[in-house]
């Protein structure tokens, strides 16, 4: 039976905006309503005109004043083609009303706020959305914190390079009954990619069945991006079974796209040890939004460039199986002597797979409190392999806190971490036998 979110009930034009789950049904249906809210279209500059809301500003109040206006108008300065050409002349573009019942309530509020910028084009009136300035800006070649702010310098700016580049703009918006939020606005060589693509992708991997069926792990459905991250339990007892791993290594595929040209189209493998909530993604294919792109070349893609190596950590897994980090045969376990140098051995293998870039990255303090953590968890009396030091680090992102889950950090952490495996299978030998120098780089290429 569909597990129904009412996700047409919950829509809004407000940026928090955002549904999550973790069931297909769910993310379907959250995909589905985004879609049918947002539409795309390209428009000639020359049909555009930029309102810029004089909100709270001494001359709101002026005009006000002098010429009696209501407060359910907005006061705005016109900045179209012939009121940058009054600009030029006379110093000012021309003054206008706007009635506030043209934009939701919450949603003026929130433009008033954070861009203090609408757009008419014909007679349909939009407010422009926060993050349509990371690519109309990149239009307009303004940067920096100023560029940020909701000033009428800014508009004015963003205006006549609009206009004055003659190109035509693609608009992404969105809509709610009768209201509208532009999301958007790119150059003649973007692609617009619905959000509705991931679906489509995972139809042709459920037709493929290379994985077996998949779990929904978890989804995210807001106005920025959708993602989903499928996970393939039968594809771990598989390679569980073929690789004889002490523990489950479960595969997964996280799916990712921006509508609004935030990110690419992401696929990327993710692995998950049993017993950590935290996956590890060494593997990533990315597809940019220029050009025709169709949800199955991404689909061939993933069959062409990630699932056949999909494999490649369980076999590397399974070669640290076999590789013990200390020499056993000259230590006994049973005396405290033996133990000593068992823990040493130990210490030293966790060290040496938590250096370089992964050290950079997480700085030499948290570094040094992570190794004490680990360290404290050793068993003296035990054998340890390699492969137990490459799980124990790749199961990193489960004890670090302070990175946001999805972050650009927290990725980049597992990325980090999912190549400890793959690095080790050519150090490990080197290290045990105790040829190694400590300021060597011998883990993360």
């Amino acid at each position: 039976m569909d597990k129904k979110i009412n996700a047409e009930e919950k829509f809004s034009l407000l940026n928090t905006f955002a549904l999550t789950g973790n069931d297909q049904d769910g993310f379907r249906e959250a995909v589905t309503t985004m879609a049918a809210h947002t539409r795309h279209e390209v428009i000639d500059p020359e049909d555009l005109r930029f309102l810029h809301v004089l909100h709270g500003e001494s001359e709101d109040k002026r005009q006000r004043k002098e010429h009696s206006i209501p407060d359910d108008k907005l006061v705005v300065k016109v900045l179209d083609q012939d009121g940058l050409d009054r600009f030029e002349d006379e110093g000012s573009p021309a003054v206008a009303m706007v009635a506030s019942k043209d934009f939701d309530e919450e949603q003026l509020s929130e433009m008033l706020r954070d861009t203090k910028l609408a757009l008419k084009v014909g007679d349909e009136k939009f407010s422009v959305g926060s993050s349509s300035f990371m690519t109309l800006l990149q239009r307009a070649d303004l940067s920096g914190t100023a560029a940020l702010a909701p000033t009428y310098a800014r508009n004015l700016l963003l205006a006549e390079s609009i206009f004055s580049s003659g190109n035509a703009v693609h608009l992404v918006w969105r809509e709610d009954g009768s209201y509208r939020k532009i999301f958007a606005g790119f150059g003649p060589r973007y692609k617009y990619i619905p959000q509705t693509i991931l679906l489509d992708i995972m139809d042709r991997l459920d037709k493929d069945g290379t994985l077996g069926a998949p779990t929904v792990k978890e989804w995210r459905v807001d106005h920025y991006r959708s993602m989903i991250l499928l996970e393939y339990p039968e594809a771990a007892e598989d390679i569980q079974a073929e690789y004889k791993l002490p523990n489950k290594v479960t595969p997964g595929i996280l799916l990712e796209v921006s509508d609004i040209g935030l990110c690419s189209i992401t696929a990327e493998v993710i692995y998950k040890t049993e017993g950590s909530t935290a996956g590890i993604a060494p593997e990533l294919l990315m597809i940019k939004h220029v050009g025709d792109v169709t949800a199955e070349e991404v689909a061939d893609n993933i069959d062409q460039n990630l699932l056949p190596d999909i494999r490649k950590l369980p076999e590397a897994l399974a070669e640290l199986i076999g590789i013990e980090v200390a020499d056993y045969s000259s230590i006994d376990l049973t005396t405290k002597a033996g133990q000593n140098d068992n823990e040493a051995a130990v210490k030293k293998a966790l060290s040496s797979s938590v250096r370089g870039k992964l050290t950079t990255f997480l700085g030499k303090k948290r570094r040094k409190s992570l190794l004490e953590a680990m360290n404290a968890e050793i068993n003296p009396a035990k054998r340890y392999t390699w492969y137990d030091v490459a799980t124990a680090v790749m199961e990193l992102p489960d004890r670090i806190d302070g990175f946001d889950k999805g972050s650009v950090t927290y990725t980049k952490l597992q990325e980090l971490v999912g190549q400890v495996p793959y690095a080790l299978t050519k150090s490990a030998k080197t290290i045990t036998a105790g040829d190694v120098n400590d300021d060597e780089d011998i883990t993360l290429v």
